[in-house]
């Protein structure tokens, strides 16, 4: 068996990506569903995309902040990261401002640990509007 994903055979695809593969696609061809389903589609799978990368950023964030100082640039590159897993717009601003370094907008320059701290391993723990 061939271990490269092959579109045409969706039993190659491995978990969460099989559900998505050219799930969006197809759903905008559907003249009922079109942009709409499309747009879904996109939503529901990035989303488990953004979940996954929370989970695998925030403890390489915990182990640089015990190693690092917060202003250390492999830190803020960390913060930067997670903080780009919550949800576009207000959701973002109230992550960063809650669990990073407590502003809304602008570069992060450092990191509360405090704050981070906080933060639940699973991201469906995050209270609705923070993530």
């Amino acid at each position: 068996m061939n271990p490269e994903h092959k579109a045409e055979d969706p039993n190659t695809i491995k978990g969460q990506h099989a559900a998505c593969w050219g799930a969006s696609e197809l759903a905008g061809q559907v003249p009922i569903v079109g942009k709409l389903g499309s747009a879904a589609v996109n939503l529901v799978c990035g989303q488990s995309e953004r979940k996954k990368e929370y989970q695998e950023v925030l403890p390489l964030l915990r182990h640089q902040i015990a190693q690092e100082n917060p202003h250390m640039p492999t830190v803020l590159r960390f913060a930067a990261k997670l903080t780009s897993t919550a949800s576009f717009g207000a959701c973002r601003h109230n992550f960063r401002r809650h669990y990073i370094d407590g502003k809304t907008s602008g570069d992060i320059t450092s990191v509360d640990a405090d704050r981070v701290a906080k933060l639940p391993p699973n991201p469906d723990d995050i209270m609705y509007g923070f993530w």
